[in-house]
């Protein structure tokens, strides 16, 4: 029990850093929604970049 709590100890002495995102700091994301209107097809396109 004693070596347990010494290890988390050691977790919180000597913490590590974490990776937030596994592609990076910069991200694209893309959408496109169609919609059907009966007297015309509209079309949303978004592109969100993050970086």
């Amino acid at each position: 029990m004693k070596a347990l709590g010494l290890v988390l100890l050691g977790l919180l002495v000597f913490p590590t850093q974490a990776a937030a995102h596994p592609m990076g700091n910069s991200t694209v994301n893309h959408y496109h929604g169609i919609t059907v209107h009966p007297d015309r097809v509209t079309v949303r396109a978004v592109v969100d970049t993050a970086g």
